[in-house]
């Protein structure tokens, strides 16, 4: 029995408990799979690299008094992580600094070639009548302002003009009988009401100036172009009955055309009115310049994009409703804080990235984001300009960063402990 308790002493002697912990077993893990370990020094099954050893993985970082280490962050199933220089080498860690830069986001969308609806022009009758002649338009064709579409006869517009011609003979007689100022501006009253009927039907003063010549009137109404442009839709036929307000014709002014282009929900709220964009077509060399109209305000269902509405001069013609286009807009967004897009991890309802926070220290930071910008992020939260994100082996820091994690809540622990 004496035994032990001579073992004992042998132990107290040659350094107490700092023996015990010397006899401690050593870890070893894979440099790029932190997951795995071994109690002895050998090959990485999985990879083939060298096994090294946990304990020797992080040495104490020296902090100044000021700085704290910090908290894991809350939501995220992640803790800081602490990795030796020599592994930091050995499996390519690169960090890039947060920038604070002017910002001109550039975004193609597709669009097409719609008609100016505020250039649509709709032939529609003030009178019932019935179509009598068609002077040969169809759907495509290229009319001019003022020129006859079709011919109506209408009753009500015939029994007008001979109204109007018996109220002209009657003032001129009176006239040439000198009449009473009284009948005379009774007779020219007369005269004006019935003129006034048939402009608002839609003479004008060629077809007065006819109705006077013959002395007789038309037989049936001209129908004529309240503008220039193309036939789009053609209602008319010879016979056919058109009632009053029916349209019969539409007409569109080609000489500048709208461009709707599809942009997605969550830049719309960056365009205004006036903005300069680069509008381009298959087939076309030259590049066309427009300005943004209008954002409309809804945005499609199933596809979840807004529709931005361009005005574009079309002087030449080329420009054809339903030609699909690519407009490149330039958004000026400001000031921004940029990251590299490398640098981000998805986590499925969120974005993080590592931020070195020392020597071999690294933090795991939710960060809230707004669009790309060539090969970077516009950051809206979470890091500060000047800090630098891992870019380069950042899934291997998270794998270790998340295991970390689990480990501590297995064990209880809290905070971000490193190893010693």
């Amino acid at each position: 029995m004496r035994w032990p308790a001579l073992v004992l002493a042998a132990i107290l002697a040659l350094g107490g408990p700092g023996v015990l912990r010397a006899e401690k077993k050593t870890l070893y893990i894979c440099p790029m799979h932190p997951s795995y370990r071994s109690d002895r020094p050998g090959k990485c099954p999985i990879c083939g690299m060298d096994l090294v050893p946990l304990q020797k993985e992080a040495p104490p970082v020296s902090k100044a008094p000021s700085q704290e280490r910090p908290v894991r962050q809350k939501g995220l199933p992640l803790a800081p992580v602490e990795i030796s220089p020599e592994r930091v080498q050995l499996i390519g860690v690169r960090t890039a600094r947060v920038t604070h830069e002017r910002v001109v986001l550039t975004y193609r969308a597709p669009a097409r070639v719609t008609y100016d609806e505020e250039r649509l022009r709709r032939v529609h009758l003030r009178v019932a009548g019935w179509v009598e002649e068609v002077r040969g338009l169809y759907t495509g064709a290229r009319v001019h302002r003022g020129e006859v579409l079709f011919t109506l006869y209408a009753p009500e517009v015939l029994a007008t003009e001979e109204e109007w011609l018996r109220a002209a003979q009657w003032v001129k007689r009176l006239e040439k009988e000198k009449a009473s100022p009284e009948v005379l501006e009774e007779a020219r009253q007369a005269l004006r009401s019935a003129e006034r009927r048939l402009l608002l039907w839609g003479f004008d003063s060629r077809d007065l100036a006819r109705v006077r010549a013959r002395g007789r009137p038309l037989r049936a109404l001209p129908v004529r172009a309240p503008a220039g442009g193309y036939v789009v839709e053609n209602r008319v036929f010879p016979g056919k009955r058109l009632r009053s307000g029916e349209t019969a014709y539409v007409l569109a002014d080609l000489s500048e055309v709208w461009v709707e282009a599809d942009l997605y929900q969550d830049l719309l709220r960056e365009i205004r009115p006036g903005l300069p964009v680069e509008v381009r077509f298959p087939g076309l060399r030259k590049a066309f310049s427009a300005r943004v109209k209008e954002i409309l305000p809804w945005v499609e269902e199933r596809l979840r994009v807004g529709r931005v509405r361009l005005a574009l001069r079309n002087p030449e013609g080329l420009l054809r409703p339903g030609l699909w286009a690519e407009a490149t807009f330039r958004i000026p967004l400001g000031m921004r804080m940029l990251l590299p897009e490398e640098a981000l991890i998805y986590g499925g309802e969120h974005y993080y990235v590592f931020v070195r926070a020392g020597l071999g220290h690294f933090e795991p930071r939710e960060v809230k984001v707004g669009p790309r910008v060539g090969e970077k992020r516009v950051v809206l939260s979470g890091v500060r300009h000047g800090e630098e994100v891992v870019v380069s082996a950042n899934f291997l820091i998270d794998a270790e960063s998340r295991l970390k994690a689990a480990l501590e809540s297995f064990s209880g622990g809290g905070g971000g402990h490193h190893h010693h």
